[in-house]
C-alpha cells in the first residue's frame, strides 16, 4: 500500500513539474514573439508569419534570391522547413527582444534584429 501512494504521489510530482515547464515555455514563447520581419547583419532578411510556436517564413537573402517555407519551434530548436524539401534545425540565442542569433549548418554567428513597423 505504502509503494502505491509513493508511486501515486511522485506520479502528481512529475504531472505538475511537467505542466509548469510546458507553460513557462509557451509563456517564454509569446514574449520572443518570434512572428515579424528580421533583418540579418548580411542584409538578409526573414519574414516570419503565424503564432509563436509556428507558422510561415519567406526568407530574402542579400544576393535576391527567396525561398518560402514554414518554421515551428521542436523542443528547444528553430525548425525551417523550405518548399524545396531542406529543412535546417537552429539553436536559437535571444539578445533582449529585438535581437536573436540562429546557429546550425550554414547559419554560422547570424545574428538578427527585428525591423519596427511605422
Amino acid at each position: 500500500m505504502r509503494f502505491l501512494l509513493l508511486l501515486a504521489l511522485i506520479g502528481a510530482v512529475f504531472w505538475a513539474l511537467r505542466r509548469s515547464l510546458g507553460e513557462q515555455r509557451q509563456a517564454r514563447l509569446e514574449r520572443l514573439a518570434l512572428p515579424g520581419t528580421w533583418r540579418g547583419e548580411a542584409r538578409d532578411v526573414l519574414h516570419l508569419q503565424g503564432a509563436a510556436t509556428g507558422g510561415t517564413l519567406r526568407e530574402q537573402r542579400a544576393d535576391g534570391s527567396e525561398r518560402r517555407g514554414h518554421w515551428r519551434w521542436a523542443g528547444e530548436t528553430l525548425e525551417f522547413r523550405f518548399d524545396d524539401g531542406t529543412t535546417e534545425r537552429l539553436e536559437v540565442r535571444v539578445f533582449g527582444d529585438q535581437r536573436l542569433g540562429l546557429y546550425g549548418a550554414g547559419r554560422k554567428n547570424q545574428l538578427f534584429e527585428r525591423v519596427r513597423s511605422g
